[in-house]
C-alpha cells in the first residue's frame, strides 16, 4: 500500500561535471563516472531506499545514470530538474540538476528558476487518502562572500514560499524543505 507517514531524506551525489580528475572532469571518462553512478546508486539504494522520498542534489543529466539510479531504486519514481545555461569551464550547456525519487505517488511537480540557473524542485506526494505532502528539493548557491550568502538566503525563501505555495492549494499536511544549503 501508499506509506501515510513521509520519510524524505537527501543526498548530494556529485555530478561527474563537478568532480575534479587528473587536470578534467570526471564526466570526460565514461568509465570513471559509470563505476561511481554505480557505487553511488547502490549506496543510495541501500542506506536510503525504504525512505518514501530521496531527495538528490548535483543530480547528472544522462540517461545511463538516470537508468543505474531507477535500477537500484525500482520502487521509486523518479522527477528531475536540470540546472539552466552553461557552464564556466567549457561553455557547454548544463547537465546536472536536482532529482526526486519518490515511492509515494507524485500529483504536481513544480520548478523555481533562480538568476544563476539553479533551480528548486517542489513536488505534491499523494498519501493513499490522507491529506498529501509536498516536498521541495533545492541546492542552494556556494560560497562565503556577503552577495553569496544573501543570494542563498534569498533562494532559500524562494524555495519555502514555492512550497507554502503548493502545500497551500493542493491542501497538503505537511511540506519539507531539502536540499544541499551549502552552510
Amino acid at each position: 500500500g501508499v506509506a501515510t507517514r513521509p520519510c524524505p531524506n537527501r543526498y548530494n551525489v556529485l555530478c561527474p561535471v563537478h568532480k575534479s580528475i587528473k587536470g578534467g572532469r570526471e564526466s570526460d571518462d565514461d568509465a570513471l563516472w559509470l563505476a561511481r553512478a554505480a557505487r553511488t546508486a547502490a549506496f543510495v539504494a541501500d542506506a536510503l531506499g525504504d525512505c518514501d522520498v530521496i531527495c538528490l542534489q548535483e543530480w547528472f543529466f544522462d540517461d545511463r545514470w538516470k537508468k543505474i539510479f531507477c535500477d537500484r531504486l525500482p520502487t521509486h519514481r523518479l522527477i528531475s530538474s536540470q540546472r539552466h545555461g552553461f557552464h564556466p569551464r567549457d561553455g557547454s550547456p548544463r547537465r546536472d540538476g536536482l532529482a526526486i525519487l519518490s515511492k509515494l505517488p507524485i500529483e504536481k511537480i513544480g520548478e523555481t528558476l533562480f538568476e544563476d540557473g539553479r533551480t528548486a524542485l517542489t513536488a505534491t506526494l499523494g498519501r493513499g487518502g490522507a491529506a498529501p505532502v509536498v516536498v521541495a528539493c533545492c541546492h542552494l548557491q556556494y560560497g562565503g562572500r556577503e552577495t553569496e550568502v544573501a543570494t542563498r538566503a534569498y533562494q532559500a525563501a524562494a524555495v519555502a514560499a514555492a512550497a507554502e505555495s503548493m502545500a497551500a492549494d493542493a491542501g497538503a499536511s505537511m511540506a519539507f524543505l531539502v536540499g544541499d544549503f551549502n552552510e
